[in-house]
């Protein structure tokens, strides 16, 4: 009983150990550059929450977005990274005020593994900037 006790207390501690350096609940302990990705974050979530109807959908728009939030709380973000991420986000706002991106575009986005999706993003993003030549 005590071996599953301190393996079950070693994998929690696993999971929770790359947000433990920042908490994105008040983004009081958060720098500047990333309170404005964080702060445009929750204004998209909040545009595509409008569209939503299902709870299930705004579930997992929810889910989605707090762990983009908490991927940029946790990363080392340098200057590249920051443009590239608000650049995303401001596209999506863009979409959504042109009509381009529809509630079935979303819907769909969200049904298909989308919390995948946000790690392979973060990932293409570290692999762009470790294979810059200098």
């Amino acid at each position: 009983m005590l071996c599953r006790v301190a393996f079950f207390t070693l994998l929690v501690l696993s999971l929770v150990q790359e947000d433990s350096c920042y908490s994105c609940k008040g983004k009081s302990r958060v720098s500047e550059k990333k309170r404005k990705i964080l702060d445009l974050t929750d204004t998209v979530a909040d545009e595509l929450n409008s569209i939503l109807q299902r709870k299930k959908h705004k579930k997992l728009l929810e889910s989605v977005m707090e762990k983009l939030q908490d991927k940029i709380c946790s990363t080392k973000l340098d200057s590249d990274m920051v443009t590239s991420i608000t650049n995303q986000f401001e596209k999506i706002q863009s979409k959504l005020k042109k009509g381009s991106l529809t509630k079935g575009d979303i819907i769909s986005f969200l049904e298909d593994d989308s919390l995948e999706k946000v790690e392979e993003y973060f990932y293409k993003l570290f692999n762009k900037k470790s294979h810059r030549k200098f």
